[in-house]
């Protein structure tokens, strides 16, 4: 091929040219998509890393303000039902409902998706499991009242319970 062929057509140049465009913006398109694809992939992986975090941040508030308060045996809990009438144990009852209801909340994030399951699991599963065997008694009671919405009471604490459950393979 003479160069004077390809300077006489300059239509020889143009494709020549085009080609080389075509082939460098593929090159920057495969380009893009890698770089778009690692950092997609570093922004999951964050996000993942700021559930954890946030999951260890509201667990550890869970334990301090609300599971260290709740360390008595379960026949305490039957006690208290039973006695929750009585002047002397009606403010000690609602305290304990309170700190289930905190629980519930807490639960309701994991069940949600806003807490990393995994993460509560590894931190205290088993604990939040028998913590709710233990305060059973009071959330049968709370279901038990007229007029209380028997299903939804405490319902994702429960759900959060037999899930662990399931996944630690507990037997009662």
């Amino acid at each position: 091929m003479e160069w004077s062929f390809i300077v006489e057509n300059p239509e020889v140049i143009s494709a020549v040219s085009a080609a080389i465009s075509a082939i460098i913006a593929l090159i920057t398109l495969h380009s893009n998509t890698k770089i778009q694809h690692k950092t997609e992939k570093l922004q999951a992986n964050n996000l993942e890393r700021e559930k954890k975090l946030e999951t260890l941040k509201a667990f550890n508030s869970l334990q301090k303000d609300v599971l260290s308060e709740l360390t008595s045996t379960e026949n305490y809990y039957k006690k208290l039902v039973e006695e929750a009438r009585t002047d002397a144990r009606k403010s000690e009852y609602k305290k304990v409902k309170s700190l289930i209801s905190e629980i519930e909340h807490f639960a309701s994030g994991v069940n949600l998706g806003l807490y990393d399951y995994d993460a509560v699991l590894a931190l205290s599963g088993a604990h939040l499991y028998w913590l709710y065997k233990k305060v059973f008694p009071i959330i049968r009671k709370c279901r038990s009242v007229p007029g209380a919405d028997k299903e939804s009471r405490y319902a994702a604490f429960e759900a959060l319970a037999l899930r662990i459950k399931a996944n630690l393979e507990i037997s009662d």
